[in-house]
């Protein structure tokens, strides 16, 4: 917080307070968020904290909805990235890099993190996000939406799709976007 005091009293209106937020103070939060193991209520806590100053610098007043932050621009929103959101996305980029690495060993560690935790029910774990959102990235690669009037299903089914049409960690942390977006 004590970044968020020193933009607070910076001399720049609310609205560069809010740029600043989004392009300096995540990324500042990424490298901890993709290292560390934090448990999913600090960062809910340390989200509460955030919005009283995002909103003071938004001119908002405190019994406004914290959506209006954190929507899109489309869905009438400021387009800001949450704390609780890029947590996520920080988490879930980790374990699409231990899923896919080189090294066998780090895969079998993660394979065996992703057994134990897949057994908890009521605690947020990334890996069983990541499950989750693999799921669906690869059933959108395989049977991609139609967008021709050529009929359902015409010429979409794609059983190998290349690395170069699978950016999959691109393609796995925009559906988790959708997913933060459809639930936000």
């Amino acid at each position: 917080m004590g970044d968020f005091r020193t933009v607070d009293q910076s001399l720049v209106n609310g609205f560069m307070k809010l740029w600043i937020y989004q392009f300096y103070l995540l990324s500042h939060l990424s490298w901890p968020f993709l290292v560390y193991e934090f448990d999913r209520t600090f960062i809910l806590d340390l989200q509460k904290q955030s919005n009283a100053f995002l909103k003071k610098w938004a001119g908002i007043n405190k019994s406004a909805d914290n959506g209006l932050l954190f929507r899109s621009k489309e869905n009438f929103g400021l387009g800001l990235t949450s704390i609780v959101d890029h947590f996520e996305r920080m988490q879930l980029i980790k374990c699409t890099l231990l899923q896919n690495s080189v090294d066998n060993e780090v895969q079998q560690l993660y394979k065996i993190r992703e057994q134990k935790n897949s057994k908890l029910q009521r605690v947020w774990k990334a890996t069983q996000l990541c499950q989750i959102v693999n799921a669906e990235v690869t059933l959108n690669l395989k049977f991609p939406g139609q967008n021709s009037t050529q009929g359902i299903g015409f010429g979409n089914f794609n059983p190998n799709p290349t690395a170069a049409e699978s950016s999959r960690r691109k393609l796995v942390t925009a559906k988790a976007f959708s997913f933060s977006e459809q639930t936000g």
